[in-house]
């Protein structure tokens, strides 16, 4: 016994040792780092929140400029001290909105919705008017992209699933009654063909099957006090069980459309009901913006925004109908609601390029929000880098905003990014680097650029992780909202300059980072409110100060180019201190300020000290860029309040040079050593004679792959920097190599950027060498005669031997149009007035166009294509219809293509500016509509006028005469029409002869034809002649005509009495006219309104009838027409015109007789012999199916109704659906029918899918903008 006690001791200590020696070698488990997934401390918040844990944002409401905002998302419902979070939901793009039809009551507690469904009123709204407006939207036309392709995944399994349950019933129900059996009678061979034609539809129709999604009845009502919307978000009409919501701001209220899709939507009511405006997301975007500036979660603080007090206004800016591209016209509703919600700050985490800086109808009223308003406005620089000058507008190309770069610190690297070291902060590779092209700084501040934050509900995730400036910006947001808050708390006034000021003074300068990605450092929240706090503010602190830089007019200092920067510069630069409009104008007479002025560099020098009064001065400054190594250098010139230096600038004027490599041999190699995040420049003036280069990467050394970049640019006057640009991001392994071929401008400084990724851990020794290469034509733009003359080009070689051989193809089929209609109309509506409370006017222009042939178009609108912040206009954006007004496509500044039928477009253009004479010059504005071409045309190419181009070597020095002509008549595409221009490339360089790289310069050089005349076609050969007639004989046939043609502009049965008189007396001069009075009087009865005497219309057809025998006619048609025999020949003919006299008969016979069954008919006819009927309807068939095919598609319709009461639904739906392929556009009537057949087979799904089709397809109206 004590042996085993022993032994069970000595186990318990071998175990408890043996645990001992595990835990010890277990690793210590540190705390989840969370300060990382939000981040704060690196700039400052964090201190600042802890000092005045008050001063969190309270007070403060920020503007989100961006895809929108979702209500329900986590940490956006309430502000840090129980405020609402969100002040308002605004859509600016008009997406969401609805036309609403007119008023209507209910009858028994129903409305009719326009789906078709009676809508169910809940008894207890107030109503007082009774009165509703009804509208109609479609989910999909409103939901973001992501969300409609996961719910049409999900909608398409449980509908397949229904269909494949249906289709073996079918194929079952085929083998039970007919697979089985000997023999079929012919009752049931037609019993089976049906059978396997429903089948056959049913397999068509799931092969074509395209989700339409919901559509819902939308509800406007007034309760007395405020506007009211409800929307059938289960398309059940019961509108019981919705929720009734007025405009967000009042109430506060939300709603979601369904479990699945877990979108949330705010509704607000426009221009006294009559447009409702459903406010949803257009992604993922915004809530995620907003949610870094001032998220509030009460139960992990840790996930709290920036400013977790303030409150926001979203404005939707990102359109559903461009893919979430904002608009000029929700940027500028936007700013309106920034007014009317008395906002303090906007976050606009979107942009694009920009060719000229600080420009442009949009950067005018953005400016404006700011000097006269007193809004402080944050935007994202732009994910362009690393390449200078990359930045985007708004952000890093307007004055008056602040533009945020993106900072990686340690602390987000390893919980946003899992990197397995730890590295020291630094700018992203991708964040946009200044300067500007106007020389300013583009980037004015560095904040943190990742961030965990809350997404919409229906990503089905509560937050996600999501970097960029996009992310930077809403961080530097949230900052100036906690110093904003600070001091509204304190009542300390202030302006945007101010606010600026404090953050660019006391901002944390990184060392050793790239000064064109942090601007002015990373915001120091805690500095700047020490700063802000410190004594007495001087009036020039309260500010902004506009500087000017005589020798271009811009805002700063940029030499980039190699004449540039190998002589001195002297210029002025005028200072100019901004006073609001509505500022006592003895302030200016009492503003004057001693400023002392100093140079960062010595090769740049100023004077010292200017007198600034409120109309400005100016000071002398010269830059002397002649002594500096090839590179980047970068200066200030800063200005500050004499005796009060500490404080920091009151303004800068940057200065930038850029002094390239003069290659030589064309050529340059360097071998470099990088490292994560970091980045070598080589800045080099491109040659004379160069027209595209070849880039050389070669990884020599690193332990792993790395993913490296290679970004090129070249600023080119008048274009942004994305004309000039090329970038790759490349995965390499050690020893791997890769060229990169790129297009170059000769005389223009090209920067050649190589980084690599800052994730990509580990150093890499990189070689890297560039090679000049090209063949310059003298016009590098080329328009091909159009009179079949040649085109000469003189083609020289400037840098190498290079062996030309020009080739170019016309690919592009081009036409221009001009408008059919130009209407300008102020927009009155409370959201379209401009921040002074006017109108903005809106231009629509109409344009037509046709298309012979299914095509991929492009639509643009060349005098505007590529402007947004910098367009005169304040934004633009068309949208293109079939003949029926469905909406195929959206688009804007950037030509988009959409996939059209042959058939007849229509694209209605909008036009918006405040000032009506700005639009007027565009009333006959050029849209451009491009197409493909099936095949491309070859550019003509010889070497003199007669003889064929052989390729020829040129070497440095020498030239080549090339004569370039565009096609010939019968090489044009058919759908040419003169005026249509055709346009394509050419290129001079075939093959990099034994050489990688690219075969030629990479873009080729524009070429294009106009096309012209076409030729006069062939006249046909005269027929035999016939006999001449008498003049008495034509007045008589010409006044027979006339009378026949008069009697077809009355109306039946109005004109009943007056058409028998007219007729009688015809008769009497001309009784060989029976038969074209009969047929005469058919086509009248049988017009527009024939339903409503069908009986007339089948008497007239039997008198048509009763003129032709038929059987004589068919020997005759028997006959064959010797055309050696004239009268043979004639007596056919005349056979064939009343074979086709009697088909028409027959045709619209049947068809009222069919019409006899339709509802509306009998109704106020009811059929009194059923039988009769059916056997009339069969007779006249068969007669009508000896004489065509009565399937093809002029009968086709008669074939179908038949089909359909004899019950064959399924050989219906089969012939409809031919017809529908061969029509293009489809009708409303093909569908209507397709529907009704549906419903015969109890197929109530497809019934279902066939009227949201023809709801979608088949609108009353066009569509808002």
């Amino acid at each position: 016994m004590q042996t085993v006690r022993r032994a069970l001791l000595l186990y318990s200590v071998f175990l408890i040792s043996l645990c001992a020696s595990v835990l010890a070698d277990e690793p210590v488990v540190q705390p989840f780092p969370t300060i990382g997934l939000l981040p704060k401390s690196e700039t400052g918040a964090l201190r600042f929140l802890e000092q005045h844990p008050e001063y969190d944002g309270r007070g403060i409401i920020v503007a989100i400029f961006d895809t929108g905002v979702d209500p329900g998302a986590a940490g956006l419902s309430v502000t840090s001290d129980g405020q609402p979070k969100i002040v308002d939901l605004i859509d600016g793009t008009g997406d969401g909105d609805v036309v609403m039809g007119d008023k209507q009551t209910a009858e028994d507690g129903q409305i009719e919705g326009l789906t078709g469904r009676r809508l169910k009123v809940n008894p207890d709204w107030k109503n007082p008017t009774g009165e509703y407006r009804v509208g109609l939207k479609r989910a999909y036309d409103l939901f973001p992209s992501d969300l409609v392709e996961r719910l049409q995944k999900e909608r398409r399994h449980e509908w397949d699933r229904r269909q494949t349950r249906r289709l073996a019933e079918l194929r079952s129900l085929l083998h039970i009654y007919y697979d089985d059996l000997p023999e079929l009678s012919p009752k049931q061979v037609q019993g089976r063909e049906e059978m396997q034609a429903r089948i056959d539809v049913l397999e068509d129709a799931q092969e074509s099957y395209d989700d339409p999604g919901p559509l819902y009845d939308c509800v406007v009502y007034h309760d007395g006090e405020v506007w009211r919307a409800v929307i059938d978000t289960d398309e059940d009409g019961q509108l019981t069980d919705e929720v009734s919501l007025t405009d967000y701001h009042k109430e506060r209220q939300f709603a979601t459309f369904s479990e699945p899709s877990q979108l949330n939507f705010s509704v607000n009511i426009y221009d006294e009901g009559k447009r409702l405006s459903i406010v949803t997301v257009c992604g993922e975007h915004g809530t995620h913006v907003a949610g870094i500036v001032a998220a509030y979660e009460a139960e992990q603080p840790e996930r709290n925004g920036v400013a977790p007090g303030a409150q926001i206004v979203s404005v939707k800016i990102g359109d559903n109908r461009i893919d979430g591209m904002e608009t000029g016209r929700a940027m500028v509703r936007g700013l309106r609601a920034v007014i009317d919600r008395k906002c303090d700050l906007i976050n606009m985490s979107y942009g694009e390029p920009t060719s000229t800086p600080d420009e442009g109808r949009l950067a005018e009223l953005f400016s404006e929000i700011v000097d006269e308003h007193g809004v402080i406005f944050v935007a994202s620089a732009g994910n362009a880098g690393p390449a200078l000058s990359t930045v985007g507008a708004p952000g890093g190309t307007t004055e008056a905003l602040l533009g945020i770069g993106a900072y990686v610190s340690s602390e987000m690297m390893s919980p946003q990014y899992g990197l397995r070291e730890t590295l020291d902060g630094m700018p992203y590779t991708w964040t946009s680097r200044g300067p500007s092209t106007d020389g300013a700084m583009g980037v004015d501040l560095f904040a943190p650029g990742g961030a965990f934050s809350p997404v919409p509900n229906y990503s089905l995730q509560r937050s996600m992780q999501a970097n960029g400036t996009s992310m930077a910006s809403p961080n530097a947001c949230g900052c100036i909202a906690l110093l904003l808050s600070g001091m509204r708390a304190q009542g300390t006034l202030y302006r945007p300059a101010f606010v600026r000021r404090a953050l660019e003074n006391t901002a944390l300068r990184l060392p050793g980072v790239d000064p064109f990605a942090q601007g002015t450092g990373l915001i120091q929240v805690d500095k700047a409110w020490e700063w802000i706090e410190q004594g007495e503010y001087s009036v020039a602190e309260r500010h902004g100060f506009r500087c000017e830089v005589a020798r271009d007019k811009s805002r700063g200092v940029l030499l980039r180019e190699a004449e540039e920067t190998s002589r001195l510069l002297e210029t002025d630069v005028a200072v100019t201190p901004y006073f609001r409009r509505d500022q006592p104008k003895l302030g200016q007479v009492k503003f004057e300020i001693p400023l002392t002025l100093e140079s960062t560099a010595d090769w740049v020098d100023v004077s010292k000290s200017m007198l600034m009064t409120a109309s400005g001065d100016r000071f002398e400054l010269q830059v002397d860029p002649r002594r500096l190594k090839p590179g980047v250098h970068t200066a200030e010139v800063r200005g500050y309040h004499a005796g009060r230096e500490s404080r920091g600038p009151l303004f800068r004027v940057p200065v930038t040079v850029i002094r390239p490599i003069d290659v030589r041999n064309h050529e340059l190699e360097e071998k470099v050593t990088l490292g994560p995040g970091h980045l070598e420049r080589r800045f080099v003036s491109v040659p004379q004679g160069a027209t595209w280069a070849d880039v050389e990467i070669e990884l020599e050394e690193a332990d792993a792959p790395r993913i490296l970049g290679l970004h090129t640019v070249q600023i080119l006057p008048g274009h942004s920097f994305e004309d000039g640009e090329t970038q790759k991001r490349i995965q390499m392994e050690q020893g791997s190599q890769t060229i990169v071929s790129l297009p170059v401008v000769a005389g223009r400084t090209l920067e050649l950027c190589l980084s690599q990724y800052w994730s990509s851990l580990g150093k890499s020794q990189v070689t890297m060498s560039i090679e000049f290469r090209g063949l310059l034509p003298d016009n590098d733009e080329l328009t091909l005669p159009s009179d079949g003359s040649p085109l000469e080009v003189m083609v020289a070689s400037q840098i190498r031997r290079e062996k030309c051989e020009p080739h170019g193809s016309l690919t592009t089929l081009r036409r221009l149009l001009r408008p059919t209609s130009a209407k300008d109309t102020p927009l009155l509506s409370d959201r379209d007035r401009q921040m002074d409370g006017g109108p903005t006017n809106q231009l629509l222009l109409t344009y037509d166009f046709s298309l012979t042939s299914d095509s991929d178009v492009t639509i643009g609108l060349p005098e505007l294509e590529g402007l947004l912040y910098d367009s005169p206009v304040e934004g633009f954006e068309w949208q293109v219809f079939d003949e029926n007004k469905r909406l195929l496509g959206t688009g804007d500044m950037y030509p988009a293509a959409v996939s059209l039928d042959e058939g007849d477009y229509t694209v209605r253009l909008e036009l918006r500016h405040a000032d009506r004479d700005e639009l007027e010059g565009y009333k006959s504005v050029l849209l451009s509509v491009d197409r493909n071409l099936s095949k491309s045309i070859a550019v003509g190419v010889k070497a003199d006028r007669m003889s064929k181009f052989d390729a020829t070597w040129l070497d440095p020095g020498e030239t080549a005469s090339v004569f370039l002509t565009g096609p010939d008549a019968d090489a044009l595409p058919n759908e040419a029409e003169p005026g249509d221009l055709l346009r394509g490339t050419m290129h001079y360089v075939k093959s990099p002869d034994g050489g990688e790289g690219a075969s030629s310069r990479p873009d080729g050089y524009p070429v294009s034809f106009v096309v012209p005349a076409k030729p006069a076609k062939e006249k046909d050969s005269p027929e035999a002649a016939e006999p001449e007639e008498s003049l008495t004989k034509r007045l008589q046939r010409e006044r027979l005509d006339s009378f026949i043609k008069q009697l077809g502009e009355l109306q039946w049965p109005r004109d009943e009495e007056l058409y028998r008189d007219l007729t009688r007396s015809i008769l009497e001069e001309h009784p060989e006219a029976e038969q074209r009075i009969r047929v005469a009087t058919l086509h009248l009865v049988d017009g527009e309104n024939s339903k409503e005497h069908l009986s007339d219309v089948i008497a007239a057809a039997d008198d048509v009838i009763d003129t032709i025998r038929s059987k004589k006619l068919t020997r005759l048609l028997a006959l064959r027409a010797n055309p050696d025999q004239p009268e043979t020949v004639k007596r056919k003919k005349r056979a064939e015109e009343q074979r086709d006299i009697l088909v028409d008969a027959l045709y619209r016979k049947g068809r009222a007789l069919a019409y006899q069954e339709l509802p509306d008919v009998i109704e106020k006819h009811p059929i009194e012999d059923q039988a009769a009927l059916d056997t009339a309807f069969e007779d006249n068939f068969q007669q009508l199916a000896r004489w065509v095919d009565t399937s093809e598609e002029k009968y086709s319709l008669l074939h179908i109704r038949r089909n359909r009461r004899l019950g064959r639904y399924g050989a219906a739906i089969k012939l409809l659906n031919e017809r529908i392929e061969d029509t293009s556009p489809p009708t409303y009537l093909q569908h209507k029918k397709r529907r009704d057949l549906y419903e015969l087979l109890g197929w109530d799904d497809w019934q279902a899918y066939e009227n949201k089709w023809m709801l979608i397809g088949y609108p009353k109206q066009y569509p808002a903008f």
